[in-house]
Formats: structure tokens, C-alpha cells, sequence
């Protein structure tokens, strides 16, 4: 009996497998070359399509989607209630009252603690890989789980994940403001140069945003169709990966390597470096192993230790030797074209010969005995290539930075359509192109109008001497940025316009302000070679760096005494809701003032090669006080003649 049923059993099953392998086949037939049915990619259906058909339609469903996701990032439940836009001011106002009384702080200090971070697919350069979702819903039902992963489509949808690509820099500084908001960094062990010498330095334990996690959050949100996408960050315990045990011997063998120095040989003429110069190139961070461990890794910083050795050792690439062109590929890179006689010094390549004998090839700090010898490099020439990568160029001291500068914006509530603006128009203006020997940059010209057709949203900005929201708010940090990069690299401004108010955050009359198409900003490079202008930016920050060959130009700045300009009146509004008496200042006041700022252009000689004054007036800001009907306003009018310019300071802080 027990011999006949398994039998049975056997046939049932033989069949049962008969039956699949043909309805497998069968349905593999019909939907070759086509996702499975029950298949979505972010919620979008994508069975029966081909690969094609499902990549038109991510593209159009799903990436207008993500590049207008404006994703915020809260710091506690509190927040997210108080920030989500579905309270009344007075239960927003109520709630954070609640908190204060909670947890015994001031209304002030609570309204503070309500953090929260809003970034989007501009500020964190992301990108949707279509190429590997389309092969990730075609690989449902076949290579990922078969035919048993095929019989489930049948019952239940299968979703594909979405994770999109991010720049892990600005990832990184996210995070980072995250973990200090509610965390606690996490401090590797590590090791510090001062003065050419290296000593350990403790780490500790911390609480940290896992970054993985946090760009899989951001993913879900941007793709998740939902109209003010949000989530609540977390930390986790994030242990110090660095003992001090291990900095202390790293620290050992860097101080052997700064006390061993080098002498570099170009063209017949000898250039010390000992522990401080070195030191000032070395950098020691912390390094990821192939099996998972972590260690210090020592290496030289390029920017640093190139500029040095190449005006240490006279190797500059300089334009009676080598000129460059730039152009752009097909692809949107950036191709340097040489041209002159074509000798160069390889100063990378004697870097990295010094830092491979004093560190070692994997980057671990030399312990061996302390040579009585300084390590001798010899700096050779090649010819230059006739063209090459920027990073190339930049790597063999062909071009460097000529000037550069950074200023910081706020990334708070209400901040983000003049951040997006301001990252907008830096990527419209990067990599731009400025010819040789009079070549001329203008910021209308390469920006275009910036206006709600090319992409710009409503932001603060300064019109008729009132702070105002208007399309393009913002463009002019980008303005201020460039001008003072080349400022920095000496090249000749040929038109630039102050903002009519004064801006703090600024140096004293560095700043620029444009709008299309009045107000402009020209400068005009007047060198022998191309000038590159490279644009990047952060969450709360950009950047503007001028590239081209080497001109050992140095920048002197005088700053002239602040003089005071028109007064500032006090203006009246009144608010029925006020009672006779009550008033508050809606708008602080400021008086008009004026500075005149020269700058010194000198030659590697120290010759003044040339000099530019800059003026700037700014317009006063009146005082604009709330009061309610019936208040005495002549008692609150101000009568101090006295102005605060004149106690401004010249010196800037950043």
C-alpha cells in the first residue's frame, strides 16, 4: 500500500514539474523581452513593457518627479508636526510652547531646537540609473528567483527599488549637519601637524546618521510622488575607528619622515624642505581596509605641496614657455591644448616620489631608522602633451588655481528657492570658457535672463532698496563669489555694481549685484593663456576657482575708513490688532554709508603691476515700526543723529 502511494506521490509531482516546465516555457515565450506583468519601478507599472518602452517612461514619469522633490529632513516628531504646513501659526505656536514647558527652556531656545534641513536633486547632484532599474525589472521572474519568483507575480506585485546616485560630498556635509544637530560626530583617533612636528590626538565614541540609510530615506521620499515628502533622521552609535595606540605610532613614523626632509633639484638649483614645509603638505585620514578594518592613511594634499615646490624649486610652467587652451569635449569635459616651446617640470611625479619614500606606497607612515640624509628628488622635463584632461593639466602643474574664493548661505526654512537659484545659475556659469589676451566675461551674457521660464523660483532679493521676494533672488552671492575670485587672481574688473544695501556677510566693498539686464558684471582676462572658471557649490556654501598657468601674482588689499551717507527715517504702519501704545520693529534701520577699497596687483618680484579702486554706496534702510491706532509715533521717532557706521570694522570675519 505505503509502495503505491508514493507511487502516486511521485507521479503527482512528476506531473506537477511537467506542467510547470511547460507553463514556463510557455510563458517565457510570450514575454520575451518584456517585464513580467504585476512589475513597478517606484509605483510605476512597467509589466509587458520592453527595456525601451520601461525607460521612455521612468524618464518622463519618474525624473520631473525627483528633480522637483523638495525633501525635508526633521530632527524629532515635534518638528516634523511643527514644520509639516498643517498648523495654524496658533497651534504651531502652542506646540512649541509645549516643548519649552516640557523640557523647562525658553520659548526662543525651543523654536531653535525645532530643526529641520531641506535638500533637494540640485544641491546633492543626484541622478536616477535608469539603465540599472531597467535591468533590474527585466531580471524579475528570471534571473532574480526563477520560476518560483515568476508563480509569485501571479498573487502579489513585485516592487523594484529605487536607489539613486548621489554625490557623496554632499551627502556628506547633510549628514554632517545633521549629526550636530542631534547627534555627536563620531572623533577617529588621529594625528596632528603643528609647526612641523606630529603628536596623536585622542577620538571618542559618537552618535552619527548611518549615510546609507539616510540616502536610501532621501530615495523613498524624492520618488514617492508625494507632495511635501519628508522623514525624521536618526542616529545611531557610531564607535571611534582609530585607536590612540595606533595614532601614537602613526605620529612616530610621520615625525621621522618630517625630521628626514628632501632637497629638490630642477635645472641645476637646489630647494630645501624640511619638517614645517612638509608638514604642511602631509595629510592623515582615516582609511578603509579591503577586509573591512580601518587605518590612518598618510599622504601628501597635491594643492599644497604642487604651489610649494613649483615656487620653491623655480618649476613653474609659465607662459613664455607654455600657453593652454580650453574647450569642452562632446561630453561636456574640459580639454587643456598646449602650445610654445613644450618643456615642463613633472613636479606631481617628484611629489609622489618623495611622499612613496618617506610613507611608503600604501600611504602607512615610515618607522624605519631616520636617514642622516635628506631624500634627494630630481625634477626632470618632458614636453608637454598637446592635450590632455583638466585633471591632468592640474596634476603636472600645467595650470593651478589662479584665484579662488567660497561664500557661505543659509540652509534653513524658507531658504530653498534662493538656494536653488544659487545652485542653478552656478551650474549654467561653470566651466566657462574666458579667451587669451582680452578675452572678456560678462554675467548676463553667459547666464541668460534669469527668470521662471529658464528654471528660477521667487527668492529674496534687494529692489528699490527693500528686501523683496522677486524670480532670481539669490543669483547675486553667485555674482558676489566670481567677482572676488577675480579679485583674488588679479584680473582687471571692468564693470561691477554694489548692492544697494550693505551686506555684512561680505567684505567691506567686495561685493557685486546684477540683475538682468541693467545691472552687470564684466571682468576681462588679460593674460597669455586661457582662463577657466570652475563653479561648485554645497548645501550651504559655493565656490569659484580660476584656472590657468601660473602668474605669481600676489593681491594687496587697502580698505579706506567707512563714511557715513544718508540717515535712516523711521516709517509707521498701523495694526488694528495692536492696542493704543503697543509697537514692535518690523524692520531695523540702517544708515547709508560709503568705502572705497584699492587693490595691488604684484608680479612674483613684488612689483606693483597694477592697481583698481573700487567704490561702493550703499543706500540707507529705514526703520519700519508696527504700531497700534491711536499711538503717539513722534515718541518714537529717532532722534540720535549719531550713526553706527562709523563704528563699523574693516576687518571681516567670513
Amino acid at each position: 500500500m505505503r509502495a503505491i502511494l508514493s507511487n502516486r506521490t511521485a507521479t503527482i509531482v512528476a506531473i506537477v514539474l511537467i506542467v510547470l516546465v511547460v507553463v514556463g516555457g510557455v510563458d517565457s515565450i510570450a514575454n520575451m523581452g518584456k517585464a513580467y506583468g504585476n512589475v513597478s519601478v517606484a509605483g510605476v507599472d512597467v509589466g509587458g513593457m520592453n527595456a525601451e518602452e520601461i525607460d521612455a517612461t521612468l524618464r518622463e514619469k519618474l525624473g520631473p518627479q525627483v528633480s522637483h522633490a523638495q525633501v525635508k529632513v526633521y530632527a524629532s516628531e515635534d518638528a516634523q508636526r511643527i514644520g509639516s504646513g498643517d498648523m495654524t501659526d496658533e497651534e504651531r505656536l502652542a506646540q512649541i510652547e509645549r516643548i519649552a514647558q516640557a523640557e523647562q527652556i525658553s520659548v526662543e531656545q525651543a523654536t531653535a531646537e525645532v530643526q529641520q534641513w531641506s535638500t533637494d536633486a540640485l544641491s546633492l547632484k543626484a541622478s536616477v540609473p535608469y539603465e540599472q532599474l531597467v535591468a533590474d525589472a527585466m531580471a524579475v521572474g528570471r534571473e532574480d528567483g526563477g520560476i518560483i519568483s515568476r508563480l509569485g507575480l501571479v498573487f502579489m506585485r513585485h516592487e523594484v527599488p529605487v536607489s539613486i546616485e548621489y554625490d557623496e560630498g554632499s551627502v556628506e556635509a547633510l549628514a554632517a549637519e545633521i549629526d550636530r544637530t542631534i547627534g555627536d560626530a563620531r572623533v577617529d583617533a588621529t594625528v596632528a601637524i603643528e609647526e612641523g612636528e606630529a603628536r596623536p590626538v585622542e577620538g571618542h565614541d559618537g552618535l552619527m546618521v548611518d549615510r546609507d540609510w539616510l540616502k536610501q530615506k532621501i530615495s523613498e521620499a524624492m520618488v514617492s510622488g508625494a507632495e511635501a515628502p519628508s522623514f525624521i533622521a536618526q542616529v545611531s552609535e557610531a564607535p571611534s575607528r582609530i585607536t590612540f595606540a595606533e595614532a601614537q605610532q602613526t605620529s612616530d613614523g610621520v615625525n621621522k619622515a618630517l625630521q628626514t626632509g628632501a632637497v629638490f633639484s630642477y635645472n641645476g638649483v637646489d630647494w630645501a624642505a624640511y619638517g614645517d614645509e612638509i608638514g604642511n603638505w602631509t595629510r592623515v585620514e582615516t582609511a578603509q581596509n579591503e577586509d573591512g578594518s580601518y587605518r590612518l592613511n598618510v599622504r601628501f594634499d597635491d594643492s599644497a605641496a604642487i604651489p610649494a615646490v613649483v615656487k620653491g624649486a623655480g618649476a613653474a610652467v609659465k607662459s613664455d614657455n607654455v600657453t593652454v587652451k580650453f574647450a569642452k569635449a562632446d561630453d561636456g569635459t574640459v580639454v587643456v591644448r598646449t602650445f610654445g616651446p613644450g618643456n615642463i617640470p613633472e613636479v606631481t611625479p617628484a611629489i609622489k616620489q618623495l611622499e612613496e619614500s618617506l610613507y611608503g606606497d600604501d600611504g602607512i607612515a615610515w618607522n624605519g631608522s631616520i636617514v642622516d640624509q635628506p631624500v634627494h628628488i630630481e625634477i626632470t622635463e618632458s614636453d608637454a602633451p598637446a592635450a590632455l584632461t583638466l585633471d591632468q593639466a592640474l596634476e603636472l602643474g600645467i595650470v593651478t588655481v589662479i584665484g579662488e574664493y567660497t561664500t557661505e548661505f543659509s540652509n534653513s526654512e524658507g531658504t530653498e528657492n534662493r538656494n536653488h537659484n544659487i545652485k542653478l545659475v552656478a551650474d549654467i556659469l561653470d566651466n566657462g570658457i574666458v579667451e587669451a589676451n582680452g578675452g572678456q566675461w560678462r554675467f548676463n551674457d553667459r547666464s541668460g535672463d534669469t527668470n521662471e521660464a529658464a528654471g528660477f523660483w521667487s527668492a529674496g532679493s534687494i529692489i528699490d532698496g527693500e528686501y523683496v521676494d522677486s524670480i532670481g533672488g539669490g543669483i547675486c552671492q553667485v555674482a558676489t563669489t566670481i567677482f572676488n575670485a577675480a579679485y583674488e587672481a588679479g584680473l582687471p574688473i571692468d564693470m561691477r555694481f554694489p548692492h544697494q544695501l550693505y551686506i555684512a556677510s561680505y567684505p567691506p566693498g567686495r561685493d557685486a549685484s546684477v540683475s538682468y539686464p541693467d545691472l552687470d558684471l564684466w571682468w576681462t582676462n588679460n593674460l597669455a593663456s586661457d582662463v577657466l572658471l570652475d563653479l561648485s557649490y554645497t548645501d550651504s556654501s559655493v565656490t569659484a576657482r580660476i584656472y590657468s598657468v601660473y602668474t605669481g601674482y600676489t593681491v594687496e588689499s587697502q580698505v579706506g575708513e567707512w563714511e557715513v551717507g544718508t540717515l535712516y527715517k523711521t516709517k509707521f504702519e498701523e495694526d488694528s490688532d495692536l492696542e493704543k501704545d503697543e509697537s514692535y520693529v518690523k524692520t531695523t534701520g540702517e544708515d547709508g554709508s560709503s568705502i572705497t577699497v584699492t587693490r595691488f596687483v604684484k608680479n612674483e618680484a613684488g612689483e606693483i603691476i597694477s592697481d583698481q579702486v573700487f567704490e561702493s554706496q550703499y543706500d540707507a534702510k529705514d526703520e519700519v515700526v508696527v504700531v497700534g491706532p491711536g499711538t503717539d509715533t513722534k515718541k518714537l521717532e529717532r532722534t540720535d543723529t549719531d550713526s553706527d557706521v562709523k563704528y563699523r570694522s574693516n576687518e571681516y570675519w567670513g
